[in-house]
């Protein structure tokens, strides 16, 4: 039988993170004003034309969009500038060479080493976007009068090269989702399947009743959130029934009794020990009892909401046909807030027993 802990309910999608996307404009037009100030720099010193301009200037770009970044340019602009000789020195292009360099700083200094896969992203994303934003400075310069098209142009490559913030600001956003039916059955004894054969039923037709994505992700947290109740409801009745509580009470009586049954003092204090230890047990063992209550009023809880939930976006689909009602973003965020409310809690008892063990 599975346990709570050997069951992997996850899927996931890509997105991009909550934490960068405020600060992500603002990071993106700082590369691209570095960048552009860089590169017009080297041309009016004649040497924007050499292969290591654009290597310059994505280096110092690189360190630029965060103020905490700066002190390393003494290691990322030299760094960018050796990759782009390497490559020259093999034959390799320049432009890809800069671009992959600028992009591998960047995530580094941004994200560390934690996150490799990551890091090759936006290493990648630099080495395509700085060569097509050169080449379309390179079209546009055409079209452009004499005297507006070495600015208009460089700041166009700039914020092309600045969309490896936008890669690197991608992430794998992991999801809860309710697992088949089959599973179900497979990891859990039948008199716990009940509940999550309906949420699984619910989370079914909601997902095509749902009017946009986070109503779906949401409704399909809830879901996998009965699942994991109902693990955690029978993994607790186990442990119960490895502590029955007719057999711990005739315990700890009797260990009472034993204390004052010998006047050898070194069997007496061992029996006092043996009743601390028997009292404890008891007392976990009602505290496994109250969690266990507990667990079971959370399930009736999340499989009421998700019956809500259901009901009304079929009310909402078939009445009027407009979008979900609002009651359903607040029934999300009650129960969102409670999951988590929850969760914490648990982890405060746990510690606690773990400290006063």
């Amino acid at each position: 039988m599975a346990t709570h802990s050997d069951v992997a309910i996850h899927q996931g999608r890509f997105a991009l993170t909550t934490v960068a996307l405020p600060t992500l404009p603002r990071r993106m037009l700082t590369w691209s004003l570095w960048q552009t100030a860089a590169l017009l720099g080297l041309a009016a010193l004649g040497l924007g034309g050499t292969a290591f301009a654009p290597a310059l200037a994505v280096g110092i770009a690189a360190c630029t969009t965060r103020p905490r970044h700066l002190p390393f340019a003494v290691v990322v602009i030299p760094a960018t500038v050796l990759t782009v000789a390497a490559a020259v020195a093999v034959g390799l292009p320049a432009w890809s060479a800069a671009g992959l360099a600028g992009g591998l700083a960047v995530a580094w200094l941004s994200l560390g080493r934690h996150q490799p896969w990551r890091l090759l992203n936006t290493a990648l994303a630099g080495a395509v976007f700085l060569p097509l934003g050169l080449l379309a400075q390179h079209h546009l310069a055409a079209l452009l009068p004499a005297g507006l098209a070495l600015p208009v142009t460089t700041m166009v490559a700039s914020l092309l090269t600045a969309m490896v913030l936008v890669v690197m600001a991608v992430d794998w956003r992991p999801l809860a989702r309710i697992p088949s039916r089959r599973r179900i059955r497979s990891t859990l004894a039948p008199q716990y399947q009940e509940p999550c054969l309906q949420a699984w039923e619910h989370d079914r037709v909601v997902r095509s009743m749902a009017p946009d994505r986070e109503t779906r992700d949401g409704l399909g947290e809830v879901a996998a959130w009965v699942y994991r109740l109902s693990l955690g409801l029978q993994e607790q009745d186990s442990e119960l029934g490895l502590l029955s509580q007719e057999d711990i009470g005739e315990r700890v009586e009797g260990a009472r009794k034993a204390v004052y049954a010998t006047d050898d003092a070194y069997t007496r204090d061992r029996r006092q020990a043996t009743l601390r230890h028997l009292e404890r047990m008891e007392q976990h063992r009602d505290a496994l009892a109250l969690e266990r209550q507990r667990t079971e009023s959370l399930v009736d809880y999340a499989l009421a909401t998700l019956a809500e939930a259901r009901a009304g976006l079929a009310f909402s689909r078939r009445g009027t046909g407009g979008p979900a009602p609002e009651g359903i973003d607040q029934v999300l965020q009650r129960l969102r807030t409670h999951a988590t409310d929850e969760a914490a809690r648990r982890d405060t008892v746990r510690e606690l027993e773990v400290a006063s063990a």
